[in-house]
Formats: C-alpha cells, sequence, structure tokens
C-alpha cells in the first residue's frame, strides 16, 4: 500500500465518523423533541384524570353509601309495614 492509499483510508475513516456523529446528534435532538412531547402528553392525560377524580363522587354512589341509604330506606319501610299491620 502506499501513501494515497492511506490518506483515501483516513479521510473515509473520517468521513465515517462525522457521519456518525451527526446521525447521534439528529438522534438525540429527536429524542429530546420526544420528551418534551411525551411531558405534554402526561400533563394532559393527568388533568383529564384528576378532573374525573373531581366528579366521581357526583356521578358515583360509593357502596358504603348506598347500604346506608337502604338501611334508612329498609327502617322506613317496617315502620309503614308496622302502623298498616296495627
Amino acid at each position: 500500500m502506499g501513501a494515497p492509499w492511506d490518506w483515501i483510508i483516513q479521510v473515509l475513516t473520517l468521513l465515517g465518523v462525522f457521519a456518525e456523529g451527526f446521525w447521534m446528534v439528529q438522534m438525540y435532538t429527536r429524542m429530546k423533541e420526544d420528551i418534551r412531547a411525551n411531558a405534554a402528553h402526561t400533563k394532559s392525560v393527568e388533568e383529564k384524570l384528576n378532573r374525573v377524580i373531581e366528579e366521581m363522587p357526583f356521578k358515583f354512589t360509593k357502596q358504603d353509601d348506598f347500604l346506608r341509604a337502604m338501611a334508612n330506606v329498609d327502617k322506613k319501610i317496617d315502620k309503614v309495614i308496622d302502623l298498616l299491620t296495627k
């Protein structure tokens, strides 16, 4: 191998290193953008979840509350039956 071949190999190696560096910078930039987008999406989902949690007591009845209310209804029905059977 002569000196021209060494020079060509060095230039090709240097171009390969530059290309890989450029690719890594592009990948890093794309990853940062994706992380920002995911953070914004996560914040949006978190806000929606908090809204659902706040609205839940008004839309749904807890089982304990339901049982307590039904116990009161049962007591009132028992009173009415007692009055009717007297």
